[in-house]
């Protein structure tokens, strides 16, 4: 007997899959910047030799490519199932039928690399590039480590057996290769500006007078903050995997009606918060605006999901987006354009000040 889910179980239980592919990405794009450190420092010389320069440039496009190639997997095997949960059908490269339980069982391959326990404290995104804890600041935010909790993991229950149509989605292995082209060319640019021409303009500008033993200190700090850089970059790069995969499928995507912005750790940049603040953007929005909906900036822990129904803004998933929406007219009355962004960025500053204050003081108490 088929046990078929209600409409409230299928919109909770995608809600709290979204939340497990947010957090697995960020854990991706976490052992991108461990991965990229370890490499970086393991070698490239403070001195900067050119044969070593070469082999690390190498070997660290390959690696961020094979954590692409990891984000891109759980990206397909996200929107399949969310796409089954809230509209009864999802998607492939080829046509045909499939179950709730597979796609559960899909993703749940991708995902079960998190601990329980990390899953609980969702501590994933160590974006502090010395690899620490990550602050308050960059945690995910406490509705997205409740709505963990939620997550039902066992693919057979829950109406398992249910069966799903799957819609071909013409282009999907063509799309696949112009994506990972040029995200390779990308990564590379990354590397070779962000890290070794980082280290090499920060040493260049060192006075040619100053005492040895402060030029040697330069020099490593130079290699340090070029290290930093690369590995930001790293990991959007690796991210870009999933979000770019997620993009395109809902580009292509009839059923989905547009897109919407959400941040993990419920404390984004002022310019996120600013898309954020838009809600859902609809396929009738002007070009422009609609892609921005693929734009991140290194150290950026926000996706974007798409969205098949005017219903699913109602979401306690969206609650920053609803909240950001009413503060955005109210704090940019009477301007528009570059007066409006500035006097959020301002009122945005003071926000993000006062919850870092409050979780320094709650970490103190």
């Amino acid at each position: 007997m088929v046990v078929a889910l209600t409409q409230a179980q299928r919109t909770a239980e995608a809600d709290a899959i979204t939340t497990a592919f947010v957090l697995a990405l960020n854990q991706i794009g976490a052992g991108a910047i461990r991965n990229a450190l370890a490499t970086w420092h393991g070698e490239v010389p403070a001195s900067g030799a050119p044969g070593a320069q070469a082999r690390w440039l190498g070997r660290a496009a390959r690696q961020v490519m094979q954590q692409r190639a990891q984000a891109a997997a759980l990206a397909i095997a996200y929107y399949r199932l969310v796409r089954a949960l809230r509209t009864g059908e999802t998607v492939g490269p080829e046509g045909g039928t499939t179950t709730l339980a597979q796609l559960r069982a899909d993703i749940n391959a991708l995902t079960l690399g998190i601990p329980h326990s990390a899953r609980q404290r969702a501590g994933l995104t160590a974006a502090v590039a010395g690899g620490g804890t990550p602050s308050a600041g960059e945690r995910p935010s406490r509705r997205v480590r409740r709505r963990w909790t939620d997550v039902q993991w066992d693919p057979e229950v829950r109406g398992g057996a249910t069966t799903v149509r799957v819609v071909r989605l013409p282009g999907w292995r063509a799309a696949d290769a112009r994506l990972e082209r040029a995200a390779e060319a990308e990564i590379r640019a990354a590397l070779a500006n962000l890290g070794l021409g980082t280290m090499r303009r920060k040493v260049r500008d060192l006075q040619p007078d100053i005492p040895a033993s402060q030029a040697d200190e330069a020099r490593r700090e130079a290699h340090r903050l070029a290290g930093i850089r690369q590995a930001a970059s790293s990991e959007r790069v690796a991210m870009g995997g999933a979000r770019s995969k997620v993009w395109d499928l809902a580009q292509r995507d009839r059923r989905v009606l547009g897109y919407i912005r959400v941040s993990l750790t419920g404390t984004p940049c002022d310019w996120c918060a600013m898309l954020i603040s838009r809600g859902p953007v609809y396929r009738s929005a002007e070009k422009r605006r609609f892609d921005e909906g693929d734009l991140y900036h290194d150290n950026c822990k926000c996706s974007v999901e798409p969205v098949f129904s005017r219903e699913q803004y109602e979401s306690d998933l969206y609650a920053l987006n609803r909240e950001y929406a009413e503060l955005w007219p109210r704090v940019t009355r009477g301007l528009r354009g570059e007066a409006a962004r500035q006097a959020w960025r301002r009122y945005h500053y003071t926000i993000r000040k006062a919850a870092r204050e409050a979780a320094q003081s709650a970490q103190e108490a």
